[in-house]
């Protein structure tokens, strides 16, 4: 359970609209936005809350980023499927490979 004190802990990092492709083993998704400590994307995939993920966040002309994290928050999002809310547990910047 989290108390507002631990929410508004959590809101203080700033967010960034960013729009990636969000890969994950059951599917993909679409960033919405991102901050040092989580990603909230848009998926078909219905996760679980405190399920723990493994992500690959592929910018269009960024490294991608594998990262772990916890689902926090899940809402339903009208004919959009899924708005998907994870805490980062560990980051880690992949270069990409040049074609």
């Amino acid at each position: 359970m989290t108390t507002d004190q631990d929410q508004s802990e959590q809101r203080r990092a700033k967010r960034f609209s960013v729009q990636a492709s969000v890969e994950f083993a059951q599917g993909r998704g679409f960033s919405h936005d991102i901050s040092t400590t989580g990603l909230y994307f848009l998926t078909e995939y219905l996760f679980r809350l405190h399920e723990k993920v493994l992500l690959i966040i592929r910018p269009a002309h960024s490294p991608s980023i594998r990262c772990t994290g916890e689902v926090v928050r899940i809402e339903k999002i009208e004919a959009q499927g899924y708005g998907i809310a994870v805490f980062f547990t560990d980051l880690l910047f992949e270069p990409t490979l040049s074609h």
